[in-house]
């Protein structure tokens, strides 16, 4: 996919063409889920977000990370692009 950005005059393609392949090509390895908070947590990572800027979802990994390592579970981290 890579190749197709490079290859691609940006007047060919739509600036949301171009994000959405630039979001695929990032977030691949990344695993969607699905659950559901309580209203007090959700309201404690839109105040973080609004006050620091983290997005929830980076929010929620960090947590799920801190989570695991209390728990002796050693993760390999993904390789950053």
């Amino acid at each position: 996919m890579n190749t197709m950005l490079i290859t691609l005059k940006p007047a060919m393609m739509s600036i949301a063409i171009v994000n959405r392949i630039i979001y695929t090509w990032y977030m691949a390895p990344r695993k969607m889920r699905n659950f559901r908070i309580d209203e007090d947590l959700a309201t404690g990572l839109r105040r973080i977000r609004e006050r620091d800027g983290i997005p929830e979802r980076e929010q929620i990994r960090r947590g799920i990370r801190l989570w695991l390592k209390a728990k002796g579970i050693k993760l390999k981290r993904p390789s950053q692009r």
